[in-house]
């Protein structure tokens, strides 16, 4: 039943969403996708299928098991994935999945089969969304590409073998990973530029405001970077680095309007008040020139996990 209650409440929501804020809603099953997906039972009701074990995945589960990507029957799977949340959520033609692997430090023990098996997973996966969908969209966010089993000539391979122009790509946690320069620009591909700057955990203040704002002028004035479409923001958390949302908001309408003095003075008269607005403005200079400086994150703690902890890959 509480299985049930939660799609209840997700069909509701995204109709609020649809109905009353005339929303595009992007679907995401990418979970049962990049991951795997079938389990015990599926398997022994399709003994004829063949099968690849995903390796290691960060996160300590146990090896996945998908079918064969350069298979048919994957191609299929692929598209009643797609029929199924058309089914219960509906669709607006967008469908969020991220590349083969997810979190992933070794994709197939099969040296041969892991040189292809990228390129063959993204050309099943816009076919089976094609297949449900004619008009689907196919939105890849990009976190499994920070992974190491992903480099430019395997990235290249997956980009190449789609198939489709309705394919965009997230630059996931742009404002650190920066994998449009990483990946040439996703090779003339369409893409998002996207801002996670808080996983969980990181609610403190952190985040340069003039790094930042360097790197989306990047985007506007590079001409490398003019397939870049929009912009997503992708926090785990919003919680209390209200400055660093509300700064980078200003900045996704358009940075080369964007004056950082400017916006910290704006920003203490919404905030503070007009008769607090001087006195604060000082304050949240300091900020800037120290919480807020060059570095990207500030607090031990998180240094110590990304230098040391599980994502010491990266």
């Amino acid at each position: 039943r509480s299985i049930l209650f939660e799609v209840e409440l997700a069909q509701k929501v995204i109709s609020y969403l649809r109905s009353k804020l005339s929303l595009r809603v992007a679907s995401g099953p990418e979970r049962c996708l990049d991951a795997g997906g079938v389990d015990d039972e599926f398997r022994k009701r399709h003994p004829d299928y063949q099968y690849v074990t995903i390796k290691h995945n960060l996160s300590m589960d146990a090896p996945s098991v998908m079918i064969d990507p350069a298979s048919k029957e994957f191609t299929d799977y692929v598209a009643s994935v797609i029929r199924n949340s058309i089914h219960v959520l509906g669709t607006d033609h967008i469908y969020v999945i991220g590349p083969i692997g997810g979190e992933t430090n070794q994709l197939v023990e099969d040296s041969e089969k892991d040189k292809t098996i990228r390129g063959e997973w993204s050309k099943a996966v816009m076919q089976g969304i094609k297949a449900a969908d004619p008009n689907g969209v196919w939105h890849c966010q990009g976190w499994g590409f920070l992974m190491p089993i992903w480099n430019e000539t395997y990235v290249k391979q997956f980009i190449d073998s789609v198939g489709s122009n309705d394919f965009i790509v997230w630059d996931f946690q742009a404002e650190e990973s920066l994998l449009s320069q990483r990946y040439n620009f996703f090779h003339g591909k369409r893409w998002i530029k996207g801002v996670v700057h808080s996983f969980a955990g990181e609610e403190f203040l952190h985040g340069s405001l003039r790094y930042t704002l360097g790197l989306y002028k990047d985007v506007f004035n590079n001409p490398q970077a003019q397939r870049c479409i929009g912009t997503a923001l992708l926090p785990e958390r919003l919680g209390k680095n209200s400055l660093y949302w509300d700064f980078i908001f200003r900045v996704f309408w358009n940075p080369n309007d964007t004056d950082i003095d400017g916006f910290l003075q704006g920003y203490a008269v919404r905030r503070y008040g007009i008769k607090s607005a001087e006195n604060m403005f000082g304050f949240l200079k300091k900020l800037e020139q120290t919480v807020y400086g060059d570095r990207i994150h500030s607090d031990r703690w998180m240094t110590h996990h990304f230098s040391v902890g599980r994502f010491s890959s990266y």
